[in-house]
């Protein structure tokens, strides 16, 4: 694959409810593109495909069961948001695309992430909300917002553990950085979470811890920025978000999003006083630049 400029990397380009098998092939292609940049014999970018290929297949299939009942028109399948749709498909396409943006700089940063690194990223990101999924008898898919991160830390460790990865990649190496991924996408990052993930990687040399909060704000990222800069974001997709909100408790959705008239402003003020000061400043970082395309997509709901 040919080198980019960090600033041209694209953000995911498809729309809620597009074909998925073009979507799947997108996301693979992206990924594809991702393991070139390494120093990889072909053999071993076939075999890490395949092997990325199941644990998208076991995340992807973790969703089924809610997004069936949800379709039948089942009062405990409250997903309108936090489906497969961005659980999956978007975030692990976006963990790619930012993963390529970090080493199209080929600087000092671009040096701090691995393959073991990059394949952290995208396991965690595919992996960050299946513990929504995770609770087969709950009356209430969408409440579980809570406690869906925890058990999200340990549906990446046991997919990696039971999965496994090609013997060219240090596997522990892989779980504490998708488990760490996985962890930094709690919103908002406290404090106590950040002492959290200063556990993770307290007995790590130097250079691994250097790795591991590059993957983890690429998750990070990839979670939060990269639904964000969705074409469909505004106002299609804040619409869902409402109503899995209002599911969660009467009125929630309302008040945080706020009604049609009030959901540019509100959406505006949360870019600017949430996600500018968070995310944004992880992809001016990555980027290099206030001015790539995520960025663009973020402001858009602004210029209206």
């Amino acid at each position: 694959m040919e080198r980019l400029n960090p600033v041209s990397v694209n953000h995911y380009p498809f729309r809620l409810g597009e074909d998925r098998n073009i979507i799947r092939q997108a996301v693979f292609a992206q990924i594809e593109g991702l393991f070139d940049l390494f120093s990889l014999e072909r053999l071993q970018i076939v075999e890490l495909l395949d092997c990325i290929k199941a644990y998208f297949s076991r995340a992807e299939g973790m969703f089924k069961f809610e997004e069936e009942a949800r379709g039948r028109g089942e009062e405990f399948a409250t997903l309108y948001y936090h489906l497969v749709d961005h659980a999956v498909y978007q975030i692990t396409f976006d963990a790619a695309a930012t993963s390529i943006a970090i080493l199209a700089r080929g600087d000092v940063l671009s040096s701090h992430l691995t393959i073991e690194g990059a394949v952290a990223s995208l396991v965690g990101s595919m992996f960050h909300d299946t513990g929504y999924v995770s609770f087969p008898n709950s009356k209430n898919y969408a409440a579980l917002l809570p406690v869906h991160v925890d058990k999200s830390v340990e549906n990446v460790s046991k997919a990696v553990k039971e999965i496994g990865l090609p013997p060219f990649l240090n596997e522990n190496r892989v779980k504490t950085m998708a488990a760490l991924g996985v962890h930094n996408t709690y919103f908002p990052f406290t404090d106590d979470h950040k002492k959290y993930r200063a556990r993770y990687t307290k007995y790590m040399s130097g250079e691994q811890r250097k790795e591991a909060y590059v993957v983890a704000l690429t998750t990070q990222f990839a979670d939060l920025g990269g639904q964000i800069a969705r074409v469909d974001y505004f106002p299609n997709l804040l619409m869902d978000l409402r109503r899995e909100f209002n599911a969660i408790s009467y009125g929630f959705g309302t008040e945080i999003i706020g009604e049609d008239l009030e959901m540019a402003a509100k959406s505006c003020a949360f870019i600017h006083n949430m996600v500018l000061p968070t995310v944004g400043r992880t992809g001016n970082a990555f980027f290099g630049t206030t001015n790539h395309n995520y960025a663009q997509a973020w402001y858009a709901p602004c210029l209206g």
